[in-house]
């Protein structure tokens, strides 16, 4: 195991998936020979004898995903659960198509290791803690999911501690990740920080980044300046998320659809919980399809029984949707809870406002704490200025939110300034390579580049 991931809640474990997918995509393609035989030997070193080889796919769990994963992709069917690894690898050789070959190779040499949720899993061979249910705001919510967090970050001590160092790449959620970049670095492995935490920020960037990190690569420009001065090695190759909404639409944008609001009420089941009858309030009776972005967190059983509870009777229930880039794209307009989603539909071009109702114990302990900040949104905090409208816990109303995004479905000077808005987001996020770009820097610190 030469590559470990750390993601974080939704938009960590999605950023970790298209990085694997990526640095898989970019590895140089060899002659048949010479990538069988590096598959074999990359699988060998997973383990601490060679004798591994002749050990059953079955036996082997992380070499039985593999093969999994080459039937997923290529559709190459191993023979029996009784064949050895090194039975299984010279049947590809002998029988499998060029793709199998390539799969096995790229799989093999880039193993997916790590913490992560749902759509890393989906790429990955062996996912240690599934994160998917990480994410919390505040003291009170983070205690609950704290049980769970900590599961994970012990895991991963003990693998950074305990196995031969190779790349370790953190992505955002500074609570766990920065001390395990902190130990991994200690431990010999070389570290590549992905989305630093609090890298929107434009007067300070964390100051223990430079010293955990051997390369950083994070999405905004006034971030790689800042940490560059303070002694790190950093990075702005553009925001991934150009990338990601690129790649997703790479079949061409689709037509926008003037009677379609989609509504994206939170990564947390607890945010949707909350959001989900305001906004359902805000619109009901209005004479529009109604469509609901899925977080990969949360499972489509989940949001159908809080839809059930909250949804108007005699109103149609909106429909599930997974791609969410897709929908943003075919929106008139949408209703976001805070977060990523956010910039997300910046850059797709969705006009929205953005809302958010916290538990009445958040409201008091934000009372207390009182947080200095401006906006809550990303395209507001980027702009510095109101570019979106944000409805905050009593300010989230169904009256006012209603006007609000009456106003931005039709023609007029809040969809138009919007818009007008999105385009020097777009401009500010930079190249629409990012993912690509940094997969290259990652394949260069595995000796892969």
């Amino acid at each position: 195991m030469r590559l470990f991931f750390s993601a974080g809640e939704a938009s960590g474990d999605a950023y970790a998936a298209a990085l694997l997918r990526e640095m898989r995509a970019r590895l140089p393609l060899l002659s048949r020979d010479d990538m069988l035989a590096k598959a074999g030997t990359a699988i060998a070193s997973w383990f601490k004898e060679e004798g591994a080889l002749q050990r059953r796919v079955r036996d082997v769990p992380s070499v039985g995903s593999l093969f999994d994963a080459i039937n997923r992709e290529v559709g190459w069917a191993r023979a029996s659960d009784d064949l050895t690894v090194h039975d299984a690898i010279a049947a590809i050789g002998r029988g499998g198509n060029d793709e199998a070959v390539q799969a096995l190779y790229r799989l093999a040499t880039i193993p997916g290791y790590g913490l992560g949720g749902r759509k890393f899993m989906a790429e990955a061979e062996t996912v240690l803690v599934d994160s998917s249910l990480w994410g919390a705001i505040g003291i009170v919510e983070a205690a609950r999911v704290l049980p769970r967090v900590a599961r994970g970050y012990f895991r991963a001590r003990e693998i950074l501690a305990s196995r031969p160092p190779g790349l370790f790449i953190p992505i955002d959620f500074g609570f766990v990740n920065i001390k395990l970049a902190r130990l991994a670095k200690a431990h010999g492995w070389s570290v590549l920080y992905y989305m630093p935490p609090g890298s929107w920020r434009k007067d300070k960037q964390g100051s223990d980044l430079p010293a955990i990190a051997n390369e950083i690569v994070t999405p905004f420009p006034w971030s790689s300046e800042i940490l560059n001065r303070m002694g790190a090695s950093a990075h702005f190759f553009g925001h991934p998320l150009k990338q990601m909404i690129a790649d997703a639409l790479a079949s061409g944008p689709p037509a926008k659809r003037e009677n379609l609001l989609a509504i994206l009420p939170g990564s947390r089941i607890h945010e949707v919980e909350r959001n989900l009858p305001i906004i359902a309030a805000s619109i009901d009776g209005l004479p529009l399809d109604i469509e609901l972005a899925a977080a990969s967190s949360l499972t489509d059983e989940k949001l159908r029984t809080v839809i059930d509870s909250v949804w108007p009777a005699g109103c149609l229930k909106p429909k599930i949707i997974r791609d969410t880039y897709r929908l943003l794209s075919e929106a008139r307009a949408a209703i976001v809870c805070s977060g990523t989603a956010t910039l997300e539909a910046a850059l797709c071009g969705c006009p929205c406002l953005v809302m958010y109702r916290g538990s009445k114990a958040m409201e008091i302990e934000f009372a207390l704490r009182k947080p200095r900040f401006n906006y809550i949104s990303l395209p507001n905090i980027l702009l510095d200025r109101p570019a979106i409208p944000e409805l905050i816990q009593r300010d989230a109303e169904p009256r006012q939110m209603r006007r609000l995004v009456e106003d931005l479905l039709t023609e007029g000077p809040a969809r138009a300034s919007q818009l007008e808005d999105f385009r020097e987001i777009d401009l500010m996020s930079g190249p629409r390579d990012a993912v690509s770009q940094t997969a290259g820097l990652a394949l260069k610190m595995l000796g892969e580049g």
